[in-house]
């Protein structure tokens, strides 16, 4: 017979979503089991930019975006958004979806709640590492968007200009950019300061947040366990199976394992689309001539700068694609040279001997997360879908799932919770958990 465990609450998936679910689980005094297939060293959560942007407020489903993905269909492209072929049918129903999300007023929609929930995941974050005590490299300093092209210059200005009631924002002179690195020579036309972005570590901050779990007597992280489905009957979830045979059981079930969410999602009778958007970034150990200030996206290049302490991380571009971790030596390739685009200063020297990353992350068609209960199993919540948001915005899904898990109500806003509840694409939607 299988061996079982019983908590209060099961959190699959040990991501930033994961963990941070669990920490405001367990600061509400329930006993949390989180499960992990890795390590707890190398996922999606680790490599990434480590932004915390408020001003990320335009989703990721923009026609422009569409343009570059379609485009890259047909040869590697450098855009910020491309895809792979071949491509499946539920793919193409992604791609559908997407296109239809594109539509501006659907866009629209979505600003003020992306606005209303970064800035709340963004004051929780601050408050989290202060009150924590985490010494995670975490920085108020502002992000600076950087242009080589005039023309993608004044359509960004413009662009802002018409989001000025939600970002704080100031356009920049090239000598004004410069001002901002004076260690470092930049070649640039401009750029955009967003004064009210944050940064950090990701691994520092994962390492953080997992060894303040490992250390509560009422949290269990389990690593290197490998989930083949979820027991589901009466509409409820009563237990989960992992590929060696043991069995777990919980009072409520929380799935934020990332880009693998919907395989799960489908053994309790709903699907959800969902993409996998790789991203690839290199760790460089102190380079001489990468004496970066400021956290620097260099928006032509499709290129994010994150001086840390153990390094200088360069984040790239993401590749929708179906879950892996392979590296793409073009991809490697595309951070090198766009970083010697802008810095006259960059030879192959600086590349030595450099930490590589990718991952996955979980991408909706309207670039919004998945987040609330489903009707197929009323003890199930979704924490998914986050795409290129899950630092930013794992601290407000941890907190508002931890206080709707506990307090058994939603604390959205009705006009909100409808555009990220998890069954918002299903033929048989229910509408009750949405009011």
């Amino acid at each position: 017979m299988a061996d079982t465990t019983s908590q209060d609450i099961l959190v699959i998936g040990g991501g930033v979503i994961g963990l941070c679910t669990a920490y405001y689980l367990a600061e509400r005094g329930m006993r949390v089991c989180v499960l992990d297939d890795g390590d707890g060293t190398n996922g999606t959560s680790f490599g990434n930019a480590g932004y915390v942007v408020p001003s990320h407020i335009v989703p990721l489903s923009t026609r422009a975006r569409l343009k570059e993905g379609l485009r890259s269909l047909v040869s590697w492209r450098r855009g910020a958004f491309s895809m792979t072929p071949p491509l499946s049918l539920s793919r193409l129903r992604w791609l559908w979806l997407f296109y239809q999300a594109t539509h501006p007023k659907r866009s629209q929609q979505a600003i003020p709640l992306l606005d209303f929930i970064l800035r709340q995941s963004q004051q929780l974050m601050r408050k989290l590492v202060a009150k924590e005590q985490w010494r995670v490299a975490y920085r108020q300093t502002g992000l600076l968007n950087v242009f080589a092209s005039e023309r993608s210059f004044a359509q960004e200005r413009k662009h802002m200009a018409a989001l000025s009631n939600y970002v704080a924002f100031q356009t920049l002179s090239s000598a004004d950019v410069q001002a901002h690195h004076p260690d470092i020579t930049l070649k640039s036309c401009g750029g955009i300061y967003y004064p009210d972005d944050d940064a950090l570590s990701p691994a520092l901050f994962m390492g953080a947040l997992r060894d303040w779990l490992l250390a509560h007597p009422r949290v269990s992280l389990q690593y290197g366990v490998r989930i083949q489905g979820l027991r589901h009957q009466r509409k409820r979830v009563s237990g989960i199976v992992t590929t060696d045979g043991m069995s777990y059981t919980a009072d409520a079930y929380v799935l934020a394992a990332g880009a693998w969410s919907d395989k799960l999602l489908r053994t309790v009778g709903l699907r959800i689309p969902l993409c996998a958007g790789q991203g690839y970034s290199m760790l460089i150990a102190h380079p001489s001539e990468l004496r970066f200030q400021t956290p620097t996206l260099f928006v032509d290049g499709h290129l994010a700068v994150n001086p840390l302490p153990e390094g200088v991380r360069l984040a790239s571009a993401m590749r929708l694609t179906t879950p892996n971790q392979r590296l793409n030596p073009r991809a490697m390739t595309h951070i090198q040279r766009t970083l010697c685009r802008y810095m006259p200063e960059c030879n192959p020297d600086t590349f030595v001997r450099p930490i590589l990353w990718t991952g996955c992350r979980p991408c909706a068609p309207d670039g919004l997360p998945y987040v609330g209960p489903i009707p197929q199993a009323d003890n199930l919540w979704v924490a998914t879908g986050h795409a290129m948001l899950g630092m930013s915005l794992a601290p407000w899904t941890g907190h508002t799932l931890a206080q709707w898990i506990s307090d058994r109500h939603p604390p959205i806003p009705a006009k909100y919770r409808k555009l990220i509840t998890p069954h918002r694409y299903s033929s048989k939607r229910t509408n009750a958990l949405d009011k």
